[in-house]
């Protein structure tokens, strides 16, 4: 990572920091340390696999064959690799199921679109007659050394990270971000932009508290109860954070919005000091059983499952043999699964029973 880079970023987080209105001198002394220690080493292990694909040459091990099988391959294989990168992309954005924000469940709609798309392309586009061998050596090449070498860069910065960073050094860093533009902003307490920005940074903030609390990384995965318990605790430190966007929402004068600043200026204290007690109290309770994936599956696989039915329906025979009914079938189900998702209504199962039965002739 470029030391001038990396310095600019850790010199923000510490700029944020600065501009809280702390009123002990002595408090903010003993938390500035911890502050820089969380963002210097965030932004020098956590973040050097990243780094590592997009800074050196080893993108051109991915972007170069890619490339090839573009320009030279047949439609199956085009489509196949592209299907690939579609899904690889789907897995890194997963995290976007778990905000509150209409973006980001449109951002995670148009991707798995994306990728059913891809998928059913790459199974109906013909297979080229004869022998390509630039595409062939490129997806070769994509699959017997790209990918090797990826998994050992991922694998060993992985255990680089798991020795030098801490669960907390992430969470730490946005709540301080997120204080401080709440803080610097304070005074358009009036404006629904301010307020609506100051909801979206909320909101990442309770999702990286929901992620990074859960400590999966210092649990064994076949210890089943702590794991839970963990991830009890960390949704429901999750939930106090969004409770104070109903506070911003009804702010009637500056002083509303500093009691949120300063309730966040107690919650990076307690992150800082690994204070899991403090953090645990006045937060809500959560019903029983509920959980990170649950609560995320839930809402999203009705709306999932109609979206991958847009792309799969049009293939039955008695569909596929008519362009127009296939394209009306596709675009009801897709339609219907975006209004799933963003508005998170109920009947969705039944919207695949009524599309087809106007769309089979047997029906």
């Amino acid at each position: 990572m470029p030391d001038q880079w990396r310095e600019r970023n850790i010199a923000e987080v510490l700029a944020d920091f600065d501009s809280l209105p702390i009123q002990s001198q002595s408090r903010k002394d003993d938390l500035r340390p911890l502050i820089e220690s969380a963002a210097r080493t965030h932004w020098e292990w956590r973040m050097r696999f990243g780094m590592y694909v997009f800074l050196t040459p080893l993108i051109l091990t991915v972007s170069v064959p890619v490339s090839v099988v573009a320009v030279f391959g047949d439609g199956r294989l085009r489509f196949g690799v592209m299907a690939c990168l579609a899904t690889l992309l789907l897995l890194l954005i997963w995290e976007t199921v778990l905000y509150r924000v209409l973006a980001a469940r449109v951002l995670f709609l148009m991707v798995a679109g994306l990728v059913a798309f891809q998928w059913v392309e790459a199974v109906r586009a013909p297979v080229g007659s004869g022998r390509n061998w630039p595409a062939a050596t490129a997806f070769l090449w994509l699959f017997m050394v790209t990918l090797p070498v990826l998994a050992y860069v991922r694998g060993k910065c992985a255990a680089e990270m798991k020795v030098r960073c801490h669960p907390h050094d992430e969470l730490l860093m946005t709540a301080v971000s997120t204080a401080g533009v709440i803080q610097r902003k304070r005074d358009e307490w009036r404006s629904a932009v301010f307020v609506r920005e100051a909801h979206g940074s909320l909101e990442n903030l309770a999702v990286r508290a929901q992620l990074s609390l859960t400590l999966k990384e210092r649990i064994d995965p076949t210890d089943r109860a702590l794991r839970r318990t963990l991830r009890l605790e960390a949704l429901r430190i999750a939930e106090s954070i969004r409770l104070l966007k109903l506070s911003l929402s009804t702010a009637s004068g500056v002083d509303d919005v500093d009691r949120v600043v300063c309730s966040l200026i107690n919650g990076i204290e307690a992150v800082g000091r690994a204070d899991r007690q403090a953090l645990l109290d006045g937060s809500p309770p959560l019903p029983a059983g509920m959980t990170r994936v649950r609560s995320a599956a839930a809402r999203m696989l009705p709306g999932a499952v109609l979206v991958a039915s847009a792309f799969l329906v049009p293939l039955i025979p008695q569909i596929a043999h008519d362009e127009r009914t296939a394209s009306t079938v596709m675009w009801t189900l897709l339609v219907t699964g975006v209004t799933w998702i963003v508005s998170a209504s109920s009947e969705a199962t039944g919207r695949v029973g009524d599309v087809l039965a106007r769309a089979l002739p047997f029906k």
